[in-house]
């Protein structure tokens, strides 16, 4: 928070507006570390963020591809690349017999 006037008595006057990245307020920041007194702070979360992003996005992937959706399909549900969803099959071993017959 920068001070946004000064008092008659000479302290300052915040006014908590938070930051664009992170939130509204400084008093609700997730950060454990103010992105002004520790850049890395907001670099390391925004990474978590990614990667629960990932995790969530690969649960329902495997869901739907176990299901015996077609990759194309299951990118196009999720709102990820076809590529995405192929890594993410590549890394599973599905039996022929519980995929769907086309």
């Amino acid at each position: 928070m920068k001070p946004t006037r000064k008092n008659e008595d000479g302290s300052y006057v915040y006014v908590d507006t938070g930051c664009a990245e992170v939130g509204p307020s400084c008093l609700e920041c997730p950060l454990p570390a103010c992105k002004h007194d520790d850049p890395l702070a907001l670099i390391v979360w925004q990474k978590a963020e990614r990667l629960k992003d990932e995790t969530h996005h690969q649960a329902k992937i495997r869901e739907r591809l176990v299901a015996g959706d077609h990759y194309i399909d299951v990118a196009k549900a999720i709102g990820v690349s076809a590529r995405t969803v192929q890594k993410v099959k590549k890394g599973l071993d599905i039996p022929k017999q519980y995929r769907k017959q086309k």
